[in-house]
């Protein structure tokens, strides 16, 4: 079938359409991460546990705890419970990818996302966990309201452009999560983003590094020094243009595309790359989208959702309009427009508090902010303002006789030095991620680590699935100690001829040799056992 070419350099529905369908995908891949790891991490018997910290919170703020962590498990935090959120999760994603009823399945996604997310402590206080609740709720602004976006052909009436504000709302997401990663980097004084040396360290000590970045890693000072510069000029320059002509905007689009890429080709950050490039979709309007995608597969996908309406099809769609503009429908759209304008600004008043801090706003305002923060749908961003330049790990090990100690090596976290680095995003393995920030900080400040240790020693099945293998298959072991060991990527010669990814030194007792009481609670090992 031959399509002939169109121009809908104003139009922005094929846009929408395709960046809606693919924020469905981000959230199916989202809930679907979370749904094999969250019994292990928030269950009943997991590392922190819901019900247990909603309790705690529960005891010290009294009633004031409800609205500092809103989320539906003060209703119930049982395991089918937080499972069929999960669920639930998958099946409304699935909905929003299939076009039906979109927009409150969108609204549905943010309100369970946000409870997780409230529920699961450290575990989900994540950038990209609040950036997925940002972007749903704004797309809210975007989203046609109606029961099954297919059935648009036959009905023109229906297919109304996405506002002009809430394109803009869309872009000052973007604006503020790439402008906000650059100044970050800029104010911090950071000295090895100023001599543009940060990303010769930044492929060794991200927190899951692909195979990929161990090649890269060696590249020549001068490559990573040009791609410091590249991601100045991406996240300080690109922002802007964002609001600027077509041609400049696509231009943006194509550098921020670019840069998370390459970022996502050489690390495993989540679902958090992919969202980024999602949104950058609104950037693009229909002229431009028929143009790159290839085989006129815009086109053709165009003309199918949004085919040029019959004469008789026009007059029903005059009538259609001549009826909304009713006085109902004029109020909702004054309230609608409103509301997004609203959103815009209190966007820009925490973007500015991130930075500068709240006291420049008057208190009222201040306190909104506050009130409005647990819910995160307005956030602060800003990636990597100081640049990691080591990378401790902490490296668990077993013991039955307190002599002969056995490690335990993860699926995805840096430990065996043989063990390459893996490809794994968009899943989030959220607990190898919170390791690498744990073993920067003494253990006192993660208490969290003592439970871990805690279902390592009884061999619980879910905390033992985050692991490559069981070196205790037969239960748990008598003893665990942890060490902490600086991690570098190998040269060449070892990883050619010994297959080693990693060497390691500096070698630190994190937590020394802890058993089981009889109360099954972590305590030091005995004096006659090591």
């Amino acid at each position: 079938m031959t399509v002939p070419e169109t121009n809908h350099q104003e139009s922005y529905l094929l846009s929408r359409w395709i960046y809606l369908r693919s924020l469905g995908m981000v959230h199916f891949v989202a809930y679907l991460s979370l749904s094999v790891q969250i019994l292990m991490l928030n269950g009943k018997n997991g590392i922190l546990p819901i019900a247990t910290m909603l309790r705690r919170v529960k005891d010290v703020y009294g009633d004031e705890a409800y609205g500092m962590l809103p989320t539906i498990f003060w209703l119930n935090s049982s395991d089918p419970f937080i499972l069929a959120a999960c669920i639930a999760g998958i099946v409304l994603s699935v909905l929003v990818v299939s076009g039906v009823m979109t927009g409150p399945a969108l609204l549905l996604l943010a309100v369970l996302y946000s409870s997780l997310d409230n529920g699961s402590g450290e575990f989900m206080a994540f950038g990209s966990d609040g950036l997925i609740i940002e972007a749903t709720v704004l797309a809210l602004f975007m989203v046609p309201w109606c029961l099954w976006e297919w059935g648009w052909n036959r009905d023109p009436g229906r297919v109304k452009e996405p506002s002009t504000l809430a394109l803009a709302l869309n872009r000052f997401l973007l604006f503020r999560l790439m402008f906000g990663a650059g100044l970050v980097k800029i104010l911090s004084g950071d000295p090895y983003w100023k001599n543009l040396t940060a990303l010769s360290y930044h492929q060794e000590t991200q927190p899951i590094p692909s195979p990929l970045a161990w090649f890269i890693h060696h590249f020549p000072l001068w490559v990573h020094k040009t791609a410091c510069v590249f991601t100045f000029v991406a996240e300080l320059v690109s922002p802007f243009l964002y609001f600027s002509q077509r041609r400049l905007r696509l231009l943006a689009a194509a550098l921020t595309v670019a840069l998370h890429v390459g970022i996502l080709l050489t690390g495993n950050y989540t679902f958090l790359n992919y969202l980024s490039i999602v949104l950058c979709i609104p950037l693009i309007d229909d002229a431009w989208l028929e143009r790159i995608v290839p085989y006129n597969w815009a086109v053709k996908l165009r003309a199918l959702l949004f085919q040029q309406p019959s004469v008789e099809q026009v007059s029903e769609t005059i009538v259609s309009e001549l009826k909304s503009r009713s006085l109902v429908s004029i109020l909702s759209r004054f309230a609608t427009t409103s509301i997004a304008a609203l959103f815009l600004f209190l966007g820009g008043c925490q973007f500015i508090t991130g930075f500068i801090g709240s006291y420049i706003f008057p208190t009222a305002l201040g306190r909104i902010l506050t009130v409005l923060a647990p819910y995160r749908i307005f956030n602060s961003y800003g990636m990597f303002a100081v640049m990691t330049t080591t990378r401790p790990e902490i490296v668990f090990e077993g013991s039955m006789d307190g002599k002969k100690w056995v490690p335990y090596t993860f699926k995805y976290k840096v430990d065996d030095i043989c063990k390459p680095p893996p490809v794994v995003a968009p899943h989030m393995p959220r607990l190898d991620w919170r390791l690498w920030f744990a073993a920067m900080r003494d253990v006192s400040e993660n208490p969290w680590v003592l439970n871990l240790v805690r279902l390592m020693l009884k061999g619980d099945p879910a905390v033992l699935s985050a692991f490559k293998t069981n070196p205790f298959p037969s239960g748990g072991p008598k003893y665990i100690r942890a060490y902490v060991y600086d991690y570098h990527f190998s040269d060449w010669e070892a990883l050619s001829q010994r297959g080693e990814w990693w060497r390691r030194d500096n070698k630190l007792l994190y937590i020394p040799p802890v058993e089981l009481d009889d109360t099954d609670e972590v305590v030091p090992a005995t004096a006659e056992n090591p």
